[in-house]
């Protein structure tokens, strides 16, 4: 130590806790910086991948359209409702993915089912209503009933501001207009 400086390594003490200080401070401005830059990090990368699936659906919705074999086109459509419905779930805030659920469901109930159901309505009566051809017949107008009964219920919810109570539903549908037609069109079919 020198003469006239007695307490210098006192005043380095200080010094490097002060820089310990500073180290921490800015460690933790970086931490926050960065917790900040990945949380819109993370949105964008979850509104890319919303954009991509909304992308490989509708592409898959086409070619699913260009299908010349029918019955293959026919047995892919129950597992892309699943799909389209877990899409619906995984991106609620995107309301392209709940259309696209319920013009499928109701493609499917409309073209599909309605036609089974058509052609059992249309087939002769069995004398027995045991028999099973009468237990299709029920099967089949049951699976209808219930497919075109989510149909509505899920065009109602695309309506905006869709009313909870279904009571609501008249004095809101006098309030619709020509942007919600393609929900309508498919309450009408």
């Amino acid at each position: 130590m020198t003469g006239n400086q007695p307490f210098e390594p006192v005043q380095n003490l200080y010094r490097h806790g002060e820089v310990v200080k500073r180290a921490i401070s800015l460690a933790l401005g970086f931490l926050l910086v960065s917790a900040g830059v990945a949380a819109g990090c993370a949105s964008f990368a979850r509104d890319a991948a919303a954009e991509q699936t909304l992308a490989i659906v509708s592409r898959s919705i086409e070619a699913g359209a260009r299908e010349p074999d029918l019955e293959l086109a026919r047995a892919a459509i129950p597992g892309g409702l699943f799909q389209l419905a877990a899409f619906a779930a995984q991106y609620p805030e995107r309301a392209e993915f709940r259309a696209l659920h319920a013009d499928a469901l109701c493609g499917y109930a409309l073209g599909w089912v309605f036609d089974d159901w058509d052609a059992a309505a249309l087939a002769p009566t069995p004398a027995d209503p045991a028999t099973s051809a009468a237990a299709d017949r029920a099967a089949i107008e049951a699976r209808l009933g219930a497919l075109l009964e989510r149909c509505v219920a899920e065009n109602l919810t695309r309506l905006p501001g869709a009313p909870a109570d279904d009571g609501a539903v008249a004095a809101r549908l006098a309030s619709l207009g020509a942007a919600d037609a393609s929900a309508l069109l498919w309450i009408a079919s």
